[in-house]
């Protein structure tokens, strides 16, 4: 993928929400630097699109079923403090327990500690992208004015 083509091909033919942005072939990280959903500029001709970037991808072979679980917590613990948003991206065709061994470990593991965890919940990137713009994010998101997910349960 590349941008802002990409962004200008989902703009043309409807797509408001993307979560693209992120690190591929399985590794995790900001790569946008940022756990923040932003406004790319695509074109003032075009819809509003809403970038929701993703961190934790199942892209890779996990060694060990609990491989994921402390990068999530982490990165989790880092959203939390600047009031993000941790996208974790895992694909159905990779629960496979023969083909991708230990990923449906993993998301179960994942999915545990978001349930024990009473300031982290599960939503869509269609929910955070309408809390993003009924909050009226500017292009660039600040701390200072994070949207209110949890209202938007």
């Amino acid at each position: 993928m590349s941008y802002p083509e990409t962004w200008q091909v989902y703009a043309q033919a409807g797509i408001c929400v993307s979560s693209n942005v992120g690190y591929h072939h399985g590794r995790n990280g900001f790569r946008a630097g940022t756990c923040w959903p932003y406004f790319p500029e695509v074109s003032e001709e075009l819809p509003e699109l809403i970038e929701i970037p993703y961190q934790i991808i199942d892209r890779k072979k996990m060694r060990e079923p609990h491989s994921q679980e402390p990068v999530f917590k982490q990165y989790a613990e880092h959203a939390k403090r600047v009031g993000g948003v941790l996208v974790v991206d895992y694909h159905q065709e990779h629960f496979s327990e023969e083909l991708w061994p230990h990923v449906q470990t993993s998301y179960r593991a994942i999915l545990k500690a978001i349930a024990d965890d009473p300031d982290l919940f599960c939503t869509t990137l269609e929910q955070v992208a309408e809390a993003c713009r009924s909050a009226r994010l500017p292009t660039e998101c600040t701390v200072a004015d994070p949207p209110n997910l949890r209202t938007q349960k």
